[in-house]
């Protein structure tokens, strides 16, 4: 894992302004989503969500990731089933309901007689939301405990033109100004204790 860095950082061919007045605010999508169990002897878990504002993936994992079962639900449309696990093996499992900007993991364990759900270790995250406006580069994320995420720009390459490391924060809400970059297209990576994510911008 490539270490963080402690300090804004900037290469010589590049310089980049931040601007902390009024930016453009993305709320996280008004999603419902319930997972419980069915009843107490019956290995089945329901799902029911809605409110989503892209494609969502129900999966169910086993603890290394391999994916188990899947399920593909439409944009905006509500959803309800009942995953009927009896035919696992004991073991550490984990559903994931991931959309494009939130992802919820609910860890569960499968024993001889039950299914052990416990919504307290139940995990949400949600994706940076990064926008181009002209030059002005707008960055959100919000994180429900405090964690150190880093912004970077990359050339085709992949060299690093831009570094900003924020520590300690819950929320982030940037503006970054990109008058200084040439025409072309750049690779943006937003690096959460969760995931890394990936966007390619273009400047005209």
């Amino acid at each position: 894992m490539k270490t963080i860095l402690r300090t804004l950082f900037f290469l010589p061919a590049f310089s980049a302004s931040m601007v902390y007045g009024s930016i453009e605010h993305f709320a996280p999508e008004a999603a419902t989503l319930r997972i419980e169990k069915v009843s107490t002897a019956f290995k089945k878990v329901s799902v029911e969500l809605s409110g989503y504002g892209g494609t969502v993936t129900l999966n169910m994992q086993q603890a290394n990731g391999e994916i188990l079962l899947e399920d593909k639900i439409v944009p905006g449309g509500n959803f309800a089933k009942v995953l009927d696990l009896s035919q696992l093996p004991e073991g550490e499992y984990r559903l994931v309901v991931a959309s494009e900007l939130r992802e919820t993991v609910q860890p569960l364990r499968i024993t001889a007689a039950d299914v052990v759900l416990r919504q307290e270790l139940r995990r949400e995250y949600f994706a940076p939301v990064a926008r181009l406006k002209d030059r002005d580069l707008d960055i959100n994320w919000f994180n429900t405990q405090v964690a150190t995420v880093e912004v970077a720009i990359l050339e085709a390459d992949g060299t690093e033109l831009f570094v900003d490391t924020l520590q300690g924060v819950v929320r982030v809400e940037r503006r970054y100004n990109l008058n200084d970059l040439r025409r072309g297209s750049y690779t943006l990576r937003m690096s959460t204790p969760h995931k890394t994510y990936y966007q390619t911008i273009a400047l005209y």
